[in-house]
């Protein structure tokens, strides 16, 4: 027989419950800030394997977060094969009503992959793990958010296209590819297709600079060849392509400036003695 007191209800009384979901809602509207919830999407999934080469994130749907970190980023500089990396990491709250309200297609709680985007920052961020029972452990019997562990994104192979301009722009510095050309026909419009003629490679066009004789690609699937002729989807643009240039010798001066692997490689010649007659230097 029950010894609970029957007069008692604090785990399932509808109307205190409501009553903590709308404390912790307004919580969130009033300290947090409106982000934007990009879900992944696959579109040539292997079952086998459990990977996709066609990942994309076309859709953004705008919910307010609240973001515990109060100091700074959280995370360690680790010294890694590609030198120097800083982990940057924060902490989200999200409302689990609002999250639902929203109406995320193919999603009944955040999933891992997904990528939040931070207008104060103006950068990505991809979710590591989703927390549903914290903060707010079994208040009135519920549990009213999710805690959205997260980290900043690296660009990989995935595409995103949301038509929302500064979410796209937001991975597009380092991953931009110019690409000098000639005997130029008709003018390329931004972000639409092009396609190789011979490669049949495909890419995204970033922006058009008619005088320079230079076209600006991103999310390109492989490496145009030399004089292969370039297409525009929409615009039915014709160019000739004179040369390609190499991903490692197209970055701006900001990331050329954060990069520390030469440093690194010219600060250990100087400790180490590569001798290599000496087999114990």
């Amino acid at each position: 027989m029950s010894k609970a007191n029957i007069h008692f209800n604090h785990y399932n009384y509808r109307g205190e419950q409501n009553l903590v979901q709308d404390l912790h809602d307004e919580i969130i509207q009033i300290k947090g800030m409106n982000v934007s919830y990009l879900p992944k999407e696959h579109f040539n999934y292997d079952v086998l394997m459990g990977s996709d080469d066609d990942q994309r994130f076309e859709h953004a749907y705008l919910i307010e977060m609240l973001m515990e970190e109060t100091d700074g980023y959280v995370g360690q500089a680790l010294l890694g094969k590609f030198g120097l990396q800083i982990e940057e990491q924060i902490t989200l709250t999200l409302s689990k009503r609002r999250f639902d309200e929203t109406q995320v297609p193919d999603r009944k709680r955040p999933h891992e992959g997904d990528l939040i985007y931070l207008p104060v920052d103006a950068r990505l961020y991809t979710i590591t793990y989703v927390d549903y029972q914290q903060p707010g452990f079994l208040q009135a019997g519920i549990f009213p958010n999710y805690r959205l562990s997260c980290e900043l994104y690296t660009p990989s192979h995935e595409q995103i296209q949301t038509n929302v301009k500064q979410i796209d722009e937001s991975d597009q510095e380092i991953y931009s590819l110019d690409i000098p050309l000639d005997d130029i026909e008709g003018r390329f419009a931004t972000n639409e297709k092009v396609t190789g003629q011979t490669t049949g490679f495909i890419g995204d066009v970033k922006k058009f600079y008619p005088r320079k004789k230079v076209l600006s690609i991103t999310h390109l699937n492989g490496l145009f060849e030399p004089e292969e002729i370039l297409i525009g989807e929409k615009s039915g643009a014709k160019a000739r392509v004179t040369q390609m240039i190499q991903h490692i010798d197209n970055k701006s001066e900001e990331i050329r400036h954060l990069e520390t692997n030469e440093e690194f490689r010219d600060q250990g010649e100087k400790l180490i003695d590569w001798d290599p007659n000496n087999p114990l230097a």
